[in-house]
């Protein structure tokens, strides 16, 4: 029983090392296949002056790509602000890095807007009950430019647009883009105007996916 059970076992690591040598070409191949895009920090085109909220914005957008896209985001940097990035250094960056496409957008507009309506239920038995209804509605615009680093032109300019409306959303509101608190990113991404950027962003992420189609090597 002992000589069977050895035999067993030896077949077993046999087809676990063999499945393994099959299994991590996929890994590496799909991994290849990711081309990357050089995602400078967002800049706020409210009137903003918070800094720290077009860095998250950012690193949200790379997010989106990650899973919803072909490409893979890659966050610069960028002390000289993206504000004071044109063309010539956007593709210049793009080579130093390493990335075939260069990536710059621009929160145009964020805004909320809340609104309460409150009434009395008809009654029933004699009693009357008294409701009052929150009702937010956020939207934001979104402008993106993506240089090809390879020819130094520019793909396309593109603007995209996203709203949300909560009839029941008892958390924080953010009024202004400026408002954000990084430190609380994920109640502002469940936040109406969070929601709206994230509509925005994934509208964004594919038309970048369809602008660059034809441009990634297959691997």
């Amino acid at each position: 029983m002992s000589q069977r059970h050895s035999l067993g076992a030896a077949r077993m690591a046999a087809c676990l090392l063999i499945l393994h040598a099959f299994a991590a070409p996929v890994v590496v191949s799909s991994q290849a296949a990711k081309s990357r895009v050089a995602v400078f920090p967002f800049v706020d085109g409210t009137g903003g002056t918070n800094r720290a909220a077009g860095v998250a914005a950012s690193q949200t957008f790379v997010d989106e790509m990650a899973t919803g896209s072909r490409l893979l985001g890659v966050l610069v940097d960028d002390s000289l602000g993206s504000d004071a990035i044109d063309q010539e250094r956007a593709v210049n960056l793009g080579k130093s890095r390493g990335t075939p496409f260069v990536f710059v957008a621009t929160i145009v507009t964020a805004t909320s807007r809340e609104s309460s309506r409150s009434g009395w239920l008809p009654q029933i038995k004699g009693n009357t009950v008294h409701v009052r209804v929150r009702s937010i509605e956020a939207k934001t615009e979104l402008q993106g430019v993506l240089y090809d680093v390879a020819t130094g032109e520019r793909l396309f300019t593109t603007t995209t647009r996203g709203t949300h409306k909560d009839h029941s959303y008892g958390g924080r509101v953010w009024s202004s883009w400026g408002s954000w608190d990084v430190g609380d990113q994920a109640a502002f991404l469940e936040s109406p105007m969070g929601q709206a950027f994230l509509k925005a962003s994934r509208e964004m992420v594919k038309q970048i996916d369809q602008a660059t189609v034809s441009r990634v090597p297959n691997h």
